[in-house]
């Protein structure tokens, strides 16, 4: 596919007059991008407004609470949530990264975590599929305890997409 990602402040400004179907995001710039550009020419395919944000160009620094009261939030931070407000569907493509989540899409999520009065607003009710590509024989899964979603959606609710897809370099699993 070979497409490239678009910036936050880009993607709010094509999706101001036609908002977007699908927002795919993706914690990764290797084979975990390629698969979150699959996914948005699909989405394009099937006549969906789709956009990539590729969370590994963000330039948000590591969240703590001393960095958020020595310097406050990112600027990057309030389009990001305004994105993920507007866009009714997301797909995040991400690796599994020592058991848990990529460290790019955690510092997101913690740092979205103190933008605004409701962080879970962001995730419940909102349909949310997490894909991975593995490198590989397809012998481990992504711990799907991981899910950056699942606390938010255990509290309020949010649907989950509970079949799983998997693709390694060695075959394709359904």
């Amino acid at each position: 596919v070979g497409q490239t990602s678009t910036s936050i402040v880009e993607i709010l400004v094509m999706s101001s007059d036609t908002p977007l179907d699908v927002l795919v995001i993706t914690a990764s710039n290797g084979e975990n991008l390629k698969l979150a550009e699959r996914f948005q020419a699909s989405a394009r395919s099937l006549g969906q407004r789709a956009e990539l944000l590729d969370l590994t160009t963000l330039d948000l620094p590591l969240f703590t609470p001393r960095a958020q009261a020595a310097h406050g939030i990112p600027t990057a931070i309030a389009p990001l949530q305004e994105l993920l407000a507007t866009t009714p569907r997301w797909v995040i493509c991400a690796p599994e990264y020592n058991g848990s989540i990529p460290p790019c899409l955690s510092n997101a999520i913690a740092w979205l975590s103190v933008q605004g009065d409701d962080f879970r607003g962001l995730f419940n009710g909102r349909p949310i599929a997490i894909a991975t590509h593995s490198g590989g024989g397809g012998h481990g899964s992504v711990d799907l305890d991981a899910d950056p979603t699942r606390p938010s959606r255990r509290r309020g609710g949010g649907p989950a997409i509970a079949e799983q897809l998997r693709q390694t370099r060695q075959r394709r699993q359904h």
